[in-house]
């Protein structure tokens, strides 16, 4: 199953399709991010991102915002 089609996306320049084993990688990215802004288990968060599949990854500072734990 990891060379399965996790993420199907549309964008201008061309289709965009992320593995579950890509989908893992990029989550893994995403919560050293949020570890690296200050974020603990528990803590609730609130993300602005884009709704496409570059917008899977919050982490990225271009295309999203991330402010820390809120209280």
């Amino acid at each position: 199953m990891p060379n399965r089609n996790a993420v199907i996306g549309y964008r201008p320049d061309g289709e965009v399709r992320w593995t579950f084993t890509r989908l893992r990688d990029e989550i893994a990215v995403a919560a050293r991010a949020a570890i690296a802004h200050g974020v603990r288990p528990g803590d609730r968060v609130a993300i602005w991102a884009p709704t496409a599949a570059s917008g899977s990854r919050p982490h990225s500072a271009q295309r999203a915002k991330m402010y820390g734990p809120l209280p």
